[in-house]
């Protein structure tokens, strides 16, 4: 009887993390979601994220060493102030890895008009102020 044990069968799911935002993180604007992801058994084929109830998005991913390190560039000002949650999953071809969930804080600052009216008001009223005197 022979064996051929030239085929390895993959029985361990990746592993992945989120290392930056960190849990609680306060953040605004353009921010930068880091990880990386590991396969002790095999490589990882893909790797992604979801913000919120979001659907799943891939992200672009290096592989150095066995080491996956991926980013994604997220545009904060698209969702409203507040606690928002980000999950991120890597798959190795067989299985996909615990999902790693960060909870962050966005805290955008209002873009209203208001401070541009008030200004252009207190303008207006000085203006006037200084045009009355000189009468």
């Amino acid at each position: 009887i022979f064996f051929n044990l030239t085929e390895c069968v993959q029985k361990y799911p990746p592993t992945i993390e989120i290392i930056s935002p960190s849990g609680g993180q306060h953040v605004y604007g353009n921010i930068s979601i880091t990880g990386t992801a590991r396969d002790s058994d095999g490589s990882v084929e893909n790797i992604q994220i979801k913000i919120d109830n979001s659907s799943w998005i891939n992200v672009m991913w290096t592989n150095v060493g066995g080491i996956y390190s991926w980013d994604y560039t997220w545009n904060t000002k698209e969702v409203k102030n507040g606690d928002h949650i980000i999950q991120a999953r890597s798959y190795d071809g067989t299985n996909y890895s615990n999902v790693s969930v960060q909870t962050i804080f966005v805290k955008n600052e209002d873009e209203t008009p208001g401070f541009t009216i008030s200004l252009l008001i207190g303008a207006i009223a000085l203006i006037s102020y200084f045009y009355a005197i000189k009468r």
